[in-house]
Formats: structure tokens, sequence, C-alpha cells
């Protein structure tokens, strides 16, 4: 027979359940609201682009053609503003995929797509028109570059915000994160909120437990049209990591990756592939030179390694290390590690040790870009101690991967609590831009050598 003490418990905590679940729903209803308004905003930001790039392009006429009305009415200037404009809106497209992504510099990336944009719009207009006004183009790259950076200046200056946690669950790790532009302000009791009557949120984990005074703060919030944050989806966003700590398993659902994107993943993975085999058979000739003129041993290393699925396979890496190595069994590399060789630690810095893997693209075994395939002996140890571990491997692994990019070298089972993190948040975000994002981070860490032991 239940008591009359857990009775009231009964009752509290079904009042608490459907509180928080009419909370979840009206969040979603005032994020639906926002999402109505977002076309007319777009029509508007789109317009002031328009009126930005016209203005643009008729400055550069005056300067570089001492006639304004030229860029409109002389027939090869149009035709030279046309394709530039393509250019500038297909920058602008790309910086609107990216910019979801956390830890961005924004001007690097204005640079990038803005000058690769340029130059193939430059080459448009030399195959269409035979020649191209280089000064002219010169002057409209500039005056976009200084408008896109002028107008991400400004986004940025407004969205600086100030939000209160309500602490619990993921919002507790919320405040732990240091980011350009946002200020969290950790509130203990509902009271304490009328002190931050100009803040502009709150940030509250829905999914934890909390009493009924937070339901009840949260629900006057909502009333007054105050904007709630969900804190898992923010931490998510800010850090580019799925919290392991407070992973449940409505966020495992989610991940679920695209099997058409894969397919086309794995026909863009062969093109890569194909097309620069030129140039990485000539490379990986020279590295094998300078490997067997250093020391003796075989020229390629292999170890079996965890792939899709589970599934083991055979991977193949230049030989970095001197022969015996790992006689004590696999361990982590170290920094400055003895078992390196000189011409080892400059492959494994520039990445030049992991080229022999494009054979393992072409098998199926691998990707370019996805999350780095681990030895056998550690994936039987991590599963032992890391809930959530196998989900790393429902896609392919590959030679670069967001963890790789953001996080670096792992040496532990901390880093790779964090490693596993980062791979989950690629998997659930699995597309295009996230790898093409990875593949723009890959040459940074390619030339800086980033996270290379």
């Amino acid at each position: 027979m239940v008591g009359d003490g857990e009775t009231g418990y009964y009752f509290q905590y079904k009042q608490n359940a459907y509180g928080w679940s009419k909370l979840a729903n009206q969040m979603k209803a005032a994020k639906a609201n926002t999402a109505a308004l977002r076309p007319f905003l777009n029509i508007i930001k789109f317009t002031a682009t328009l009126i930005g790039f016209g203005f643009i392009i008729w400055v550069s006429a005056v300067v570089a053609e001492n006639n304004g009305a030229s860029a409109f009415n002389n027939s090869n200037l149009l035709i030279h503003s046309i394709i530039l404009g393509v250019s500038f809106l297909a920058t602008l497209i790309s910086l609107i995929a990216i910019q979801r992504y956390p830890n961005i510099a924004i001007w690097k990336y204005i640079i990038f797509f803005l000058t690769v944009y340029f130059l193939i719009g430059t080459a448009a207009i030399w195959r269409v028109e035979g020649n191209a006004r280089f000064l002219y183009i010169v002057y409209v790259y500039f005056g976009c570059l200084v408008f896109s950076q002028a107008w991400y200046d400004i986004k940025k200056r407004i969205r600086k915000q100030f939000y209160l946690v309500v602490p619990g669950g993921v919002a507790n790790e919320v405040l732990d994160i240091k980011e350009n532009g946002l200020t969290f302000q950790r509130i203990d009791a509902p009271e304490q909120s009328r002190l931050y009557k100009t803040s502009d949120g709150i940030v509250v984990d829905t999914k934890c437990s909390l009493d009924s005074s937070w339901v009840r703060f949260i629900a006057q919030a909502q009333l007054k049209k105050r904007k709630l944050m969900q804190a898992e989806a923010l931490y998510e966003h800010l850090t580019g990591r799925l919290s392991l700590t407070h992973l449940s398993h409505g966020i495992l659902s989610e991940i679920q990756p695209s099997i058409i994107y894969g397919a086309i993943k794995r026909l863009i993975d062969i093109l890569l592939v194909c097309l620069s085999l030129p140039l990485t058979m000539l490379l990986m000739g020279f590295v094998s030179i300078c490997i067997g003129v250093e020391s003796k041993g075989p020229l390629i290393f292999s170890q079996k390694r965890i792939g899709q699925g589970g599934r083991r396979f055979t991977i193949y890496k230049f030989r970095s290390m001197f022969i015996h190595a790992e006689n004590n069994g696999p361990a982590y590399a170290s920094k400055d590690d003895e078992r390196v060789t000189k011409i080892g630690r400059i492959i494994r810095t520039f990445r030049i040790d992991e080229l022999p893997q494009f054979w393992n693209i072409m098998r199926g075994e691998m990707s370019l870009i996805g999350p780095r395939p681990e030895q056998v002996a550690f994936v039987e140890r991590f599963n032992e101690d890391i809930p959530y571990y196998s989900y790393r491997h429902m896609v392919k692994p590959g030679i670069t991967g967001w963890a790789q990019v953001s996080h670096g070298y792992t040496a532990g089972i901390d880093d790779t609590h964090v490693k596993l993190e980062h791979d989950l948040y690629y998997i659930k975000h699995f597309s295009f831009w996230l790898d093409m994002f990875i593949a723009i981070k890959t040459i940074k860490t390619i030339l800086t050598g980033f996270g290379a032991r």
C-alpha cells in the first residue's frame, strides 16, 4: 500500500513532468513563431546585400573605368558584374552554411571563399569574353571583402547577449563556456532573476529534474515572452560536442547519418583520390626513398583497426617509427617519442604518413573525412570504460575528422571522452558543409602541425 508521503511525491513528480513537457512544447511553439518571421528577415537581408553589391560595382566602375554608368550599360562590363555577383552570392551562401559550426574566425573564411569563388569567376569571364578586366575585378573583390567583413562585424556587435542560467543538467556545463559575444550568469533561486532585468533570455535544461518553483519561474518567463534556450542544444552549438555526461537515448535516436549523403560522399572520395593521384604518387615515391635511406625495415606499416559497423580492417601508413617499436604492445605516441624516426617526425607533422590510406578509401574501408579508426585493443578497452563508444562506428572512419581538427591527438581515457563527444557531433550533423568545414580546417592543421605526435 502506498503511503501519503509516497503519494504526494508521486503527484509532485507527475506535476513536474507535465510542467516540463508543457514548457518544452511552448519553447517549440516560440521557435516556430520566430521561424515564421525568418523569410521576411531574409528578404530584407537579401535586398540590403543586393543594394550593397550594386554600390560596390558602381564605385569599382567609377574608379577602374572612370564611368560608373558603364557597369550597367557596357555589355562586356555587365557580364563581368553578373559573374562576379554570382561569385559573391556563392561566398555568402558558403558563409551562412558554415557559421552554424563552433569556433569560427569568420574573417578567415570570408577571405578563403571570396578568393576561391572570384578566381573561378575570373576564369569563367575569360572563358566567356576571351579577356578579363583585372583592375575592375580587383576593385570589386576588395569591395566585397570590406562589405562582408563590415556586415559580420555589425552582426557580432548586435548579438552580444547576456543570459541567465538555471542550474542543473547540461546547463551547468554551459556556464564553463567562454564564448565571445555571450555572457552567462548562474541564478540559484528564481528570486535572483530580479537582479538581472536586462537579460536577453534564460538557459535551462528541460530534461533534468527541477523543483516546482523553477517550473513556475520558467512558465512565467514564457508568458512574458522571454527567450528560452535549451541548454543541450546551446552546449552542442558552442562546443561542437555532444555532452556524454547528460547524453540521453532521445538524442541518440537523432544520430542517424544520411544514407543519401553517405553515397554521395563515397563518390566524392573516389573522385578526389583519383584526381590527386598524379601528385600524391610522386610525393609517396619521394617519401619511400627517404624512409628506405634512413632506416631498415618495410616502407609501409599495417595494423588492424576497427571501422564502420565494428568491422576489422587493415590500415596502411608510411612507417614513421623504428621497427619493433611496438614489441611491448600498442601504446599512445608521446611528444618527442623516441620510437619515431627523423623522417617519421616530418611526415607525421604534415600528415604525409597517412597517404597510403588512399588505398583503404578505394577499397571502401575508409573515407577522406570521418572519425579516426582506433586500434583493436583500444576499442575493446574503450567499449568497456565509455558508454556509447560504439556509436562512433556508425560512419566510415576517415583520414581526418572533426575531433582531429578541433581537439588534436588523444592520449588517455579523458581525452578519448572529449574525442567521442566530437565524433558524435560529427555523426549527428553528418553533411557536405561540415565536411567542407573540416577540409578547410585540415589545411590549417597540416600547415601548423596541430595535434601531431
